[in-house]
C-alpha cells in the first residue's frame, strides 16, 4: 500500500503539472513550454474533453475503493487469448496508417525525401537504418508511386511505410514485455495488457504513425534488445540472443552503444553463476563475432568506415557545440533545462518523468530491486540513456525540431518505470488502477500530438512557435513556403531569419536561390556569395554560386570557385562536363585548362588503375575537348573504340573531334558508322546535319 500510494501521488502530480503547463502554453508561454503546447493547435473542444477525461479518471482513481480492504484486496482474474498481441498489432497498423504524419518539418524528414531518390543508402550515425530506408524505397517505391508521383513524394510514402511496419513489430515486443512484468508475483493478463498499452501510448509512439525519419527502427531495435535481455535474465533465452540484439541496435543507430553497460551487467551476472558460465561464454563469442561482422558490413556499405571510428565520432559530436550549446555551463543553463524538460514530456509523459521517481522510491520499497536482476538491468539501461540524453549538447537543428533524436530512449525509461511500479505494488487491484490511470494520461497526451502531425498546415503553425533560436525556425518556414511556390512569404521569413541572426548562412543561401529562381541574378550572386563567405567549406554553396555567376556572365569570378571545387571534387566528371559546356557557350573556354588540372589528374589515376575503364575514357575525352585539346580527346575516344567498336558516344564524339582537327574524311566515316549502327540515337539527327554541311 505504501508503494501504491507513492505511485498514485506521482501519477497525479504528473497529470496536474502537465495540465497546468498545457494551460500556460495556450498563452504567451507557448514558446517556452513547446513540449506542452499541443492542445494550442487542435480544436479547443478536444482540449476540454481531454482534460475532463483526466479529471474523471483521477476522481475514480482517488475515491473508488482506494481505501477499502487494505493491501490484501483481490482482483478478478481474466485470461487474455494468445492471439491478443496479433489483434492489437493489426488495430495499431490501421491506426498508424489512417492517422499517419503528413509533415516533413521535423528532424531530417525533408533531407530524407530528397536523398533517398538520389540513392543515399548510408548514414555514419545510423548506418543500418539508412540502408533499410533505401531498401524499402527500392522495393516498394514503384508500387507506391501511384499516378506519376514525384520522387520526393514516393520517398515520403516509403519512409512512412517503414515507420508503420516498425511500429507494428514494436507491438508484440511490448506485449511480451508486459507479460514478463505481469507474470511476476502472480499478476494476470489484464495487468500485462494495461502495461503494454501504456508502453504503446507514450509520445515516442508518434514515430510509428508514418513519421518520416530513421528513429522508428531505432526504437524497435531498443525494445527488442530489452525483451531479449529480460528473457536472458529469466533464463528463457541464451545470452547470444541479447548479444545479437545489442549489436543490431548499435548498427541501426550508433548511440545504442549506451546500452553496453546493461549488456555487461547481464554478462557479469551470468559469470557469477556456475550453471550459466558456458552460456555466457557462448554469448560473449556471439557478441565478438557480431561486432566483427557489423564492422565488416559497414565497411562494405561505406568504404573506409569503421565501427569504432563511427562511435568515437558520434560521442565527439555529442560533446561539441552544434546548435548553440555545449559544456558544463550549458548543461546547467536555464535554456538547456527548459528544453530538456520539454523534450522529456514530449516523448513521455510517462517515460523519464515516471522513471526518475520510480528509481528514487524503488530502493526504499524493501530494496528488492537491488536483488532483482531484471530491475537492475532495466535501471542501468534507462539510467545510462537518461544521463547520455542530458549530457548531449544542443542538437544542430534545435531541441524542438530534433525531438526525435532522443525519442527512442523514452522506450527504456517507460519500460523500466513500469517494471518498478508493477514489481512494488502489492496487489493486482492497485496495479491495474495505477496502470489504467497511466493509460488515460498517456492517451490524452498522445492524441493531440498525432493530430498535429496528421495535418501539414497545423504542423506548420506549431513549428512557427518552436524556439529553435538563431533564426532556424524562420529558415525552415521560409524554405517550406519556397517549395510550395509562395515566394513572397518565403522572402519574408528568410528576412526574419536574418533579423534574428544576421549570420544565418542558410537564410543568405536560400534567399539567393529564391532570387535566382525569380530571375534576379545579380541579387542572387550577392546573397549566395555571402553564404560562401560564411561557410567557405561547403561545396554545395560553391556550386550554386558558380551557377548564378555564370547566369550573370561573370566567368572570371567563377574561376576561383571552380578551382576550389576541382581540388575537392575532381572525380565528379558529369559536373565538370556541364561546367565546360556552359563556359564554352559564354566564351570562357580558355579558363578551363587551369581549372581542369586536378580533374585530369584524377582521370589519369583512374585510368592507371584500370586502363580499360570506358566511362572514365569517355569523360576524359569530353573534358579534353572542352579545354581545347582535341587531339588528346581523340586518343581517349579511340581507346574506348578499341574496347567497344560500336560505342555510340565514342563514335559520335570521335567524328566531331576529327572535324575540328580538319580530318574530314575520317570524321565522315565515324559519323556514318554511328548513324548506321544507332539510327535511333538521340544525336543521330545532329550527326546527319553535320554530314550535310
Amino acid at each position: 500500500m505504501r508503494a501504491a500510494g507513492y505511485y498514485r501521488a506521482v501519477l497525479l502530480s504528473i497529470a496536474a503539472a502537465g495540465l497546468a503547463l498545457e494551460l500556460a502554453a495556450l498563452g504567451p508561454l507557448r514558446h517556452s513550454f513547446w513540449g506542452f503546447h499541443l492542445f494550442a493547435f487542435v480544436p479547443r473542444a478536444a482540449m476540454w474533453w481531454g482534460w475532463i477525461l483526466i479529471a474523471g479518471a483521477a476522481a475514480m482513481f482517488l475515491f473508488r475503493g482506494w481505501h477499502r480492504s487494505g493491501s490484501g484486496r483481490s482482483a478478478p482474474e481474466f485470461s487474455i487469448p494468445a492471439w491478443t498481441a496479433a489483434a492489437l498489432a493489426a488495430v495499431c497498423a490501421v491506426l498508424f496508417w489512417w492517422f499517419r504524419s503528413q509533415q516533413t518539418l521535423l528532424g531530417d524528414g525533408l533531407p530524407l525525401t530528397i536523398n533517398l531518390p538520389e540513392g543515399q543508402s548510408f548514414h555514419p550515425r545510423q548506418p543500418l537504418a539508412m540502408w533499410l530506408q533505401q531498401f524499402v524505397y527500392g522495393t516498394f517505391g514503384g508500387a507506391l508511386a501511384g499516378d506519376g508521383a514525384i520522387p520526393s513524394v514516393v520517398a515520403h510514402r516509403t519512409v512512412a511505410l517503414g515507420s508503420i511496419v516498425a511500429g507494428v513489430l514494436f507491438v508484440p515486443a511490448a506485449f511480451a514485455l508486459g507479460r514478463c512484468f505481469a507474470g511476476r508475483g502472480g499478476r494476470d493478463d489484464v495487468t500485462a495488457l494495461l502495461a503494454t498499452l501504456v508502453i504503446l501510448t507514450q509520445g515516442y509512439a508518434v514515430m510509428f504513425f508514418g513519421y518520416v525519419e530513421n528513429y522508428t527502427y531505432h526504437a524497435l531495435a531498443i525494445i527488442l534488445y530489452l525483451l531479449a535481455s529480460v528473457w536472458v535474465v529469466q533464463r528463457r533465452l541464451p545470452l547470444a540472443a541479447a548479444a545479437v540484439a545489442f549489436v543490431v541496435a548499435v548498427g541501426v543507430h550508433l548511440s545504442a552503444v549506451l546500452l553496453l553497460p546493461s549488456f555487461i551487467f547481464i554478462v557479469v551476472m551470468g559469470l557469477m553463476r556456475s550453471d550459466r558460465r558456458v552460456d555466457t561464454a557462448a554469448g560473449l563469442a556471439a557478441f565478438g563475432a557480431g561486432v566483427l561482422f557489423l564492422d565488416w558490413m559497414l565497411g562494405r556499405l561505406s568504404p573506409g568506415f569503421t565501427l569504432w571510428g563511427g562511435v568515437v565520432q558520434l560521442l565527439g559530436v555529442a560533446r561539441e557545440t552544434q546548435g548553440g550549446g555545449a559544456g558544463w555551463s550549458y548543461f546547467f543553463s536555464a535554456t538547456h533545462l527548459r528544453d530538456f524538460f520539454n523534450e522529456q514530456f514530449l516523448i513521455g509523459p510517462l517515460s523519464a518523468f515516471l522513471f526518475v521517481p520510480a528509481l528514487f522510491f524503488a530502493p526504499r520499497a524493501e530494496r528488492r530491486w537491488l536483488r532483482d536482476p531484471v530491475a537492475g538491468f532495466l535501471v542501468l539501461a534507462a539510467g545510462v540513456y537518461l544521463a547520455g540524453s542530458f549530457a548531449t549538447s544542443e542538437p544542430l537543428l534545435g531541441y524542438g525540431r530534433d525531438w526525435d533524436l532522443f525519442a527512442a530512449a523514452g522506450v527504456c525509461f517507460c519500460v523500466a518505470a513500469l517494471y518498478l511500479i508493477v514489481s512494488h505494488t502489492a496487489t493486482p487491484h492497485y496495479t491495474r488502477r495505477l496502470l489504467a490511470f497511466a493509460l488515460v494520461l498517456s492517451l490524452v497526451h498522445l492524441a493531440p500530438w498525432v493530430a498535429v502531425n496528421h495535418s501539414e498546415a497545423v504542423a506548420l503553425e506549431r513549428f512557427k512557435t518552436l524556439p529553435l533560436g538563431a533564426g532556424k525556425t524562420q529558415v525552415v518556414v521560409g524554405n517550406y513556403y519556397m517549395r510550395r511556390g509562395r515566394p513572397a512569404d518565403a522572402e519574408s521569413w528568410f528576412k526574419r531569419a536574418l533579423r534574428a541572426n544576421p549570420a544565418n548562412v542558410n537564410a543568405y543561401f536560400l534567399l539567393g536561390v529564391l532570387y535566382a529562381s525569380n530571375g534576379h541574378t545579380e541579387t542572387a550572386t550577392q546573397f549566395i556569395g555571402r553564404a560562401v563567405e560564411l561557410r567557405p567549406n561547403k561545396p554545395d554553396y560553391r556550386e550554386r554560386y558558380v551557377q548564378v555567376l555564370l547566369d550573370a556572365k561573370r566567368c572570371r569570378e567563377a574561376v576561383p570557385q571552380l578551382e576550389w571545387l576541382a581540388a575537392r571534387r575532381p572525380g565528379d566528371f558529369p559536373y565538370w562536363q556541364e561546367v565546360g559546356q556552359r563556359m564554352g557557350r559564354l566564351g570562357c573556354g580558355d579558363d578551363l585548362a587551369g581549372i581542369y588540372a586536378p580533374v585530369f589528374a584524377e582521370a589519369d589515376r583512374l585510368l592507371k588503375n584500370n586502363p580499360g575503364d570506358i566511362e572514365t575514357c569517355l569523360d576524359a575525352g569530353i573534358l579534353l575537348g572542352f579545354s581545347g585539346r582535341p587531339a588528346d580527346a581523340l586518343e581517349m575516344y579511340l581507346r574506348v573504340l578499341d574496347a567497344d567498336p560500336e560505342s555510340p558516344s565514342a563514335l559520335f564524339s570521335a567524328g566531331l573531334v576529327l572535324f575540328d582537327l580538319g580530318r574530314e574524311s575520317e570524321a565522315r566515316s565515324y559519323l556514318e558508322k554511328f548513324i548506321a549502327l544507332h539510327p535511333g540515337h538521340e544525336m543521330a539527327g545532329y550527326a546527319r546535319k553535320t554530314l550535310l554541311q
